[in-house]
């Protein structure tokens, strides 16, 4: 089943607002509200991902984010190698508190840890530099990454998020609609009932994430061996 487009999308909202009261709202806010809740959607629910290469270079801890067609921004970096080895990815309170002062600043031969720097965060640091060439060599840092969507503009661009998934960003839009309506016309009750669908999605595809990413954990409890 493929994904919606924007211009199904907006046909399928103005059918589920059209109902109270022949409301009518702007072309533009509507398609805004549903932009708003298809990012919202990915940020919380980290169902969009994405890998990316980064060329490592010498005396060099920070590297600018990947970038590809789709991707506003990162949202997570959940994984990353170097040279085949995984890396824990850590943040810069825990480098603080374990590995200390001057850290940053710290060169050898092989990479420990990638963070998301808290300083600047459209930016990835890694711990430590390397402080040779011939330590980068042939040797490849991949990164895996929950990414936030760029705004649908076009009537064509397809919802990136999986089918049926791609119907929550209506829910959200319905239930921003129906609050902004006035007087008579307003309907938060249901606007908050579209609310719940669209968190109905969004505890969905978190379960299917934490299952198709995380799947070596389990739900259920293993006995003490005695």
């Amino acid at each position: 089943m493929a994904s919606l487009t924007f211009l199904q999308m907006q046909t399928r909202l103005n059918d589920r607002i059209s109902g109270y009261g022949n409301l009518t709202f702007p072309d533009a806010r509507k398609k805004y509200y549903l932009n708003d809740g298809y990012v919202e959607f990915a940020r919380i629910s980290h169902i969009l991902w994405k890998q990316s290469t980064i060329t490592i270079a010498v005396d060099d801890a920070l590297y600018a984010f990947p970038t590809a067609t789709g991707v506003a921004s990162v949202n997570k970096i959940w994984r990353a190698t170097w040279d085949g080895k995984v890396l824990p990815v850590k943040s810069t309170a825990w480098m603080d508190k374990y590995i200390g002062t001057g850290w940053r600043d710290t060169k050898t031969a092989d990479i420990q840890y990638v963070l998301t720097d808290s300083e600047d965060r459209s930016q990835i640091r890694i711990y430590p530099m390397i402080d040779l060439i011939g330590d980068i060599t042939g040797k490849t840092f991949y990164v895996e990454y929950s990414y936030l969507p760029s705004d649908m503009s076009s009537d064509s661009d397809t919802c990136a998020l999986p089918a049926p998934y791609d119907h929550a960003p209506i829910e959200y839009a319905v239930s921003m609609c129906l609050e902004d309506a006035v007087q008579s016309k307003q309907n938060p009750m249901m606007g908050d009932r579209a609310l719940q669908n669209f968190w109905r999605y969004v505890g969905a595809a978190r379960t299917e994430v934490h299952l198709g990413k995380f799947g070596d954990s389990t739900a259920h409890v293993t006995p003490p061996v005695r």
